[in-house]
Formats: C-alpha cells, sequence, structure tokens
C-alpha cells in the first residue's frame, strides 16, 4: 500500500456514511495522518462492529478541474464512539504491546491519554487514500482480516495471526535497525509516528507524538544502523535514488511550509516535481528542472571565469589597478563557483535520468 490514512474526529455514524466533511470537520478532533500504512495503534481501537459503507467519490461532490467525474465505489471506513474506542484500548493493551518491545508501553499509555482528551464524540477512520493503490475491495478485505485479527485480544487472548495486522502496521520492520545515518532519537521518533500517526500544529509545530522517552532511545541506540545504500544497479537501489534526489512524500500542508518548499525549490534545493503523482512524472519533472539547472550554472561560469581571468590580466600587467584586479578576482571565484554547481546539478541530472 501506499498514500496516507487519516483519523479525524466526527460527530457521529450518519455523517461517516454520508462522507460529510463539513460536518466531520466541525466536529471536536484533531487530525492524524500516517504514511503508507494505518498504524497499529489506531487498529487497536476499531471492531468490525465499527464498520461503515460509504461511495467515493461522494455522492454531493463535484469536481472543479475540468476532469470528467469519476464512477463512485463502494468505501469502506470505521467510525467508533470515542469511549468504546478507550475501552478496547484498554482491553487490547497486553495482547498489543505483546507484539512489540517493551519501551513502546510509553507511547501506548500517552495514545491512550491522548484519545481521551481530544476525541469526545466519534473516530473516524479515512481510508479512501490508503485503499486507492490496491483498490477499495481489496483493502476492505484486509482490513477487516486485520479486526478479526485483533478481536481475539477483548477476551485476554494473545493475538496469533500477527502478519494480518502487519500488512497494514508493518510494525516487525520498524525494530529491525536503524536507518543508515539516523540517530537514536529520531529512530525512536520515527517509530512513534509509525505506531500512533503524526498531527501538526496550524504554525507547523509538532502536535503528536510527543518525544520520545529515554527508554526508547535506549532501544534504538542498541539497534544496528542499515547499509548506506541498495546493491548498484538493482531495482531497489535505482528507486532509492529517485526518491532521494527528487524528494518524494514532501507535501507540507502549513502556510510555512509551503513557503519553504517554494523557497527550496526556487534555489533549486528541491528539484520541482516533488509532489508530482507517480514516479514517472516526478522523473519527468525533476529531470527538466536539473537539466534547466545544469544550463543555469554552466552559462554563469563560463560567463564569470573569463571575464574575471581578463580583468585580472588588464589590472596585473603593466601598471597595478587596484579595481580591475580585485573585480577579477570576485568574478573568478564566483565562476569557479558556478562551475562546481554545474557539476553537481549535472550528476543529479544523469542520477535522475539512470534511476
Amino acid at each position: 500500500m501506499a498514500n496516507f490514512a487519516h483519523l479525524t474526529g466526527c460527530p457521529d455514524r450518519g455523517a461517516a456514511q454520508r462522507y460529510d466533511f463539513k460536518a466531520i470537520w466541525a466536529a471536536p478532533g484533531l487530525e492524524l495522518t500516517a504514511r503508507h500504512s494505518i498504524p497499529l495503534f489506531w487498529l487497536a481501537g476499531f471492531d468490525r462492529a465499527d464498520e461503515v459503507l460509504t461511495q467515493w467519490p461522494p455522492p454531493n461532490s463535484r469536481r472543479t478541474d475540468g476532469f470528467p467525474e469519476e464512477t463512485p465505489e463502494e468505501l469502506l471506513v470505521l467510525c467508533a464512539a470515542g469511549k468504546d474506542f478507550s475501552a478496547r484500548l484498554t482491553r487490547r493493551r497486553s495482547a498489543v504491546l505483546a507484539l512489540l518491545p517493551a519501551p513502546t508501553a510509553y507511547l501506548y499509555d500517552e495514545w491512550c491519554r491522548f484519545v481521551w482528551m481530544h476525541f469526545p464524540q466519534h473516530l473516524l477512520l479515512r481510508t479512501e487514500d490508503i485503499f486507492s493503490m490496491d483498490g477499495f475491495g481489496e483493502g476492505a478485505e484486509r482490513l477487516r482480516d486485520a479486526l478479526d485479527t485483533l478481536k481475539a485480544a477483548d477476551a485476554g487472548h494473545p493475538i496469533r495471526d500477527g502478519g494480518a495486522i502487519d500488512c497494514f502496521a508493518s510494525y516487525t520492520t520498524l525494530f529491525a535497525e536503524r536507518r543508515h545515518g539516523e540517530s537514536a532519537p529520531d529512530a525512536a521518533a520515527r517509530w512513534r509516528s509509525a505506531l500512533a500517526g503524526f498531527a501538526y500544529t496550524e504554525q507547523g509545530d509538532l502536535l503528536w507524538p510527543a518525544r520520545p522517552q529515554q527508554p526508547e532511545i535506549d532501544l534504538a541506540a542498541a539497534l544496528p544502523q542499515a547499509e548506506a545504500s541498495a546493491p548498484a544497479g538493482s531495482a531497489a537501489a535505482r528507486d532509492q535514488a529517485l526518491t532521494t534526489l527528487i524528494r518524494e512524500g514532501r507535501r507540507p500542508g502549513d502556510v510555512r511550509g509551503r513557503l519553504r518548499l517554494a523557497f527550496d525549490k526556487l534555489v533549486g534545493d528541491v528539484p520541482l516535481g516533488a509532489d508530482a503523482p507517480n514516479k514517472t512524472a516526478r522523473k519527468i519533472i525533476g529531470s527538466g528542472a536539473a537539466l534547466l539547472a545544469t544550463l543555469r550554472h554552466a552559462f554563469f561560469a563560463l560567463l564569470s571565469a573569463p571575464m574575471g581571468v581578463m580583468l585580472l590580466y588588464v589590472g596585473l600587467h603593466g601598471s597595478f589597478n587596484l579595481l580591475n584586479a580585485g573585480l577579477g578576482a570576485v568574478l573568478l571565484a564566483v565562476g569557479v563557483y558556478c562551475g562546481w554547481l554545474f557539476v553537481r546539478a549535472w550528476r543529479r541530472l544523469r542520477a535522475i535520468l539512470r534511476a
């Protein structure tokens, strides 16, 4: 699976069935987001009784981009009352934590308190994005399998088939190793977001989850670090190179983040097309941006360096002229710097084209 899952407040099951976004956004609660999975601690609060069948796109929605209207499909979402969600978290605590290292108990207890404080009505698990790659039908089947597996925890029994849950939550690979160059606090913070989602304030500050506790950091520090890169020439290496070069998935939701991303694109720190919808589009747009950067740096290098050499020659040849010599030195330095930028841009362009 890919894309995003969202957990939001919701006034009632009727609003969930209608997918009435106006009512959903007006309900108390925050919007939590998870990337590429449905977090384990989210699933731990839901049950098959929370299933709601709706349609996507919603019947009352209309496209404004000029494209044809999509045929609505049946979509499975989950909507649970806040008190029921919290009660299940309490009942299933031991069984869920048995799947994870002991220090994750800190986050689980923080999650229980967070739900109790911020979701007084209902919680809605939105799945239209997370199911879009594999299809709504297959996504619904996997989600039901995961909920059936969690049902055993209500009676105090251990969770036997963790694979049904892991296809969503992906918790088994979290604690195998740290990423290459990743510090222990960063690894622990990444685990927290993967297990319980994340949320930001309108100012772009992280609201949830809180910083990891020291036992979580110690656990991360004890893990080995991953290798620097995938084997050269492999499909994984090509995809990793493209992801690194084009910064896949960078989609700031706040004004400050969007402005920062626009500035980074302007100065060339992030190639254009970082938020393009698929790999082919990212590759085409990213390589185009890298080509423009390469030509720009080459132009200024070829313009500045020869002019700098000529002015240095004029300033130093015959009678010494400080103005010409100084200006020539500056232009020569600018030319050398632009040449260095040209080499970097050229390497980036070649890597994107080969990825």
